[in-house]
């Protein structure tokens, strides 16, 4: 009964976080879709959309959890593979929303340096190539997964394990790019405080992003060996609470680091 009430308690906990970030960053798209008058998508807009389509499918999956009144980390992706496409589709949004960010930061690098367009068009084609690689990468192991007879679990570790490798991926791309714009505003010749927010900015979130995408990358593995683990409700919470959360936070109040660059 208690391990039941305490389930509860962190499910309701954890889909209260989930709904505060949604809640705000619908209110903030919709300000700028208020404030400036222009239909064409941004980076902001985007980021902002991202981030709310994760909370609200993350919001989903622990709604549907909460009501099968099941283990998450037992969950079996063959038989209830909405769930499970619930649980990891956020993740690849989460992939989306930071490698844009990641490209932003590529797209400023270049200008920057005063290289030609081309790097430019180069870097989009590089995160549309990988972002598309990375879905149809999910999308065929769920299609094997769902179709074949047997081998479910293995399966279910090889995404999961595909997962890590995505994320690993953009915590590299955050050290590079990141630390790359860092040196590059802190050579910067002229001294100004919005330099130096800046500077902060861009030095927060590389170390964060990188951090956090790290820890995801290892609760991702430990996730992967849990279907055979029952798992307690503290790593339910350790698990979202440190891979997904504080990242959506960070990308909430860091906003003003985005301008509203058409994309």
């Amino acid at each position: 009964m208690g391990a039941e009430v305490g389930e509860h308690v962190i499910y309701n906990l954890i889909l209260g976080f989930y709904g505060f970030l949604a809640l705000i960053t619908v209110v903030q798209l919709l300000r700028i879709l208020w404030n400036v008058k222009d239909l064409q998508w941004t980076t902001q807009k985007l980021f902002l959309f991202l981030t709310f389509l994760t909370c609200s499918m993350r919001i989903a999956f622990f709604i549907l959890v909460a009501q099968r009144d099941t283990n998450l980390f037992m969950v079996n992706p063959a038989r209830t593979p909405i769930i499970s496409v619930l649980d990891t589709l956020p993740v690849l949004l989460f992939f989306t929303t930071y490698t844009l960010l990641i490209l932003f930061w590529a797209e400023i690098i270049s200008v920057a340096r005063s290289q030609p367009q081309a790097e430019r068009t180069k870097s989009r084609w590089i995160f549309g190539i990988v972002n598309l690689l990375a879905y149809l990468g999910v999308a065929a192991l769920y299609i094997t997964l769902v179709t074949i007879s047997r081998s479910h679990h293995t399966i279910d570790i090889i995404i999961n394990v595909f997962i890590a490798l995505i994320v690993i991926a953009a915590a590299f791309g955050f050290l590079y790019y990141g630390g790359t714009l860092f040196f590059i505003l802190k050579e910067f010749p002229v001294n100004s405080p919005e330099r130096s927010s800046k500077l902060k900015e861009v030095g927060y979130i590389t170390a964060v992003s990188s951090v956090f995408f790290g820890i995801r990358a290892v609760l991702q593995m430990i996730g992967a060996a849990s279907k055979s683990i029952d798992l307690s409700l503290a790593f339910v919470f350790v698990y979202y609470f440190l891979a997904e959360i504080p990242r959506g936070q960070v990308r909430l109040e860091r906003q003003p680091l985005i301008n509203e660059e058409k994309v």
